[in-house]
C-alpha cells in the first residue's frame, strides 16, 4: 500500500499512525485480498468505520477473515436467489462490519426480513444492498424495533412492510428515539398525529432526519415563500418530500456539502428561474400553486419543458409564461394521454394542449375533453 492510498485512511483514522508502517500494509493488504477487491477500493470503506471497529477488523487474523467471507457465501447460497449470490460480496465491500458479526445471527436476520418485509425472497438482496447495515442488527433487537414501529406508525405487518421496502434503515432506529421523532415532528407543524403519520408513511426518510433538522427545513421555506406557518405546513402536508431537501449532487460534486436549508432553497428557486426564464417573484408565486416544483431536480426540469416545447411547438421564450399560468404542465405530463384519447398525433393534441391547458387538469378518459377543442 503507497503512502498516498494510505493518506485519507490515516486522516479519517489518526490513531494509525500508532500502527507501524509496514503493518498497516500488510494487514489492509490481507484484508483487500481476502475480500478480492483492490486496495484503493477498500480503503473508502475503512474510513467510513469507527476507530475501534476498524482496530480490531485490522487485528483480525488473516484465517478467520477468509472463513467469514467463505461462511456469508454460504448463507447467500442459501438465502439468496442463485444467480445473484456472486453480488451478495458487494454487502460486505460495503459494510465491513459484518467481517465481525457473528453469522448465526446475520443469517436468522436473512431468514427473517422476507417475513417481515412482505416481499419474496429472491427481492431480498435489493433491500439489504440499500442497507446491508441491517444484517448487523441482533435478530431480537430486529424483531422489537420492529414491532415498535409498527406501533409507532399505527400499521399493521403488511403496511408496514411496504413502508420498509422504501426504507430499511428504520429498522435501524431506536424506538424511543421513533416516537420522540413523531412527536416532535407533530409539534412542529401543529398538525394532528393522524396527518404526521400520513406524511410519515408517505415519506419514512423523514424519520431518518432529527427534528432540528426539519425545522431547519420548514423555517428556510417559510422565509423563501414568504408565506405563514398555516400555508407551508399546508405544502408539505401535501408533498412530504419537501421537508427533506438536501444538496443537488452537483452542489456535492462541487464540495459544497455544509449548504444550510436556506441556501437549498434559494438554489432551487434559482434553478427554477433559469430553465422556465421566470423571475424570481413569478417562481415563488408558481411554487406556491404546484409545490411539487421544489422537489424536482434541475435536469427533470429541463427534460420535461424540453419535452412540453417540442410536443406543444412552444417557443422556450413563452413556456414560463405558459407554465407560469398552467403549472400542471411541468407536474403532470398527460400530452399523450389526451393525444390517445382524441386520436391525434402528440404535435396535434400538443397544440390542442396549448390553446386549452385545462385539460391537463381533468381525467383525459372523460369524453367531455373534446368539449373544449
Amino acid at each position: 500500500m503507497a503512502q498516498a492510498d494510505a493518506a485519507p485512511l490515516i486522516a479519517k483514522q489518526p490513531g494509525l499512525l500508532e500502527v507501524e508502517e509496514g503493518s498497516l500494509a500488510q494487514q489492509v493488504g490481507q484484508l483487500a485480498a481476502a475480500l478480492q477487491i483492490a486496495v484503493p477500493s477498500l480503503l473508502p470503506m475503512l474510513t467510513r468505520l469507527g476507530p475501534s471497529t476498524l482496530r480490531l477488523l485490522l487485528a483480525t487474523p488473516l484465517e478467520s477473515i477468509q472463513d467469514q467471507v467463505s461462511e456469508f457465501r454460504s448463507l447467500a447460497e442459501r438465502y439468496l436467489p442463485s444467480h445473484r449470490v456472486a453480488e451478495s460480496k458487494l454487502l460486505l465491500t460495503s459494510w465491513p462490519q459484518l467481517l465481525l458479526t457473528p453469522l448465526k445471527d446475520v443469517g436468522v436476520v436473512m431468514q427473517r426480513l422476507p417475513v417481515l418485509l412482505h416481499i419474496p425472497p429472491k427481492a431480498l438482496l435489493d433491500s439489504l444492498l440499500r442497507c446491508p447495515g441491517i444484517l448487523c442488527l441482533p435478530p431480537p433487537q430486529l424483531l422489537s424495533h420492529h414491532k415498535a414501529l409498527g406501533m409507532a406508525l399505527g400499521l399493521d405487518g403488511a403496511q408496514l412492510g411496504s413502508v420498509l421496502v422504501r426504507e430499511l434503515r428504520l429498522l435501524q432506529l431506536d424506538p424511543g428515539v421513533v416516537r420522540m421523532r413523531v412527536e416532535a415532528l407533530m409539534g412542529c407543524l401543529y398538525l394532528p398525529r393522524a396527518t404526521v403519520l400520513g406524511m410519515l408513511i408517505a415519506q419514512p426518510q423523514l424519520l431518518l432526519y432529527t427534528p432540528i433538522t426539519l425545522h431547519d427545513h420548514l423555517t428556510a421555506m417559510k422565509q423563501l415563500l414568504r408565506v405563514p406557518h398555516a400555508v407551508a405546513t399546508a405544502m408539505v402536508a401535501a408533498h412530504p418530500s419537501l421537508l427533506t431537501r438536501s444538496p443537488s449532487a452537483q452542489q456535492l460534486g462541487q464540495g459544497l456539502v455544509h449548504f444550510t436549508a436556506w441556501e437549498q432553497w434559494l438554489a432551487q428557486v434559482a434553478s427554477l428561474s433559469r430553465v422556465l426564464r421566470l423571475p424570481p417573484l413569478r417562481v415563488v408565486d408558481l411554487v406556491l400553486r404546484a409545490p411539487r416544483l421544489l422537489t424536482f431536480s434541475t435536469l427533470r426540469l429541463i427534460a420535461s419543458r424540453d419535452y412540453l416545447m417540442q410536443l406543444m411547438g412552444v417557443p422556450l421564450g413563452n413556456m414560463g409564461h405558459v407554465v407560469s399560468r398552467w403549472p400542471d404542465l411541468v407536474v403532470h405530463s398527460k400530452v399523450l394521454e389526451v393525444a390517445a384519447v382524441l386520436g391525434l398525433a402528440p404535435a396535434q393534441a400538443g397544440d390542442v394542449v396549448c390553446r386549452n391547458p385545462r385539460l391537463l387538469a381533468q381525467d383525459p378518459r372523460y369524453d367531455r375533453i373534446t368539449h373544449h377543442i
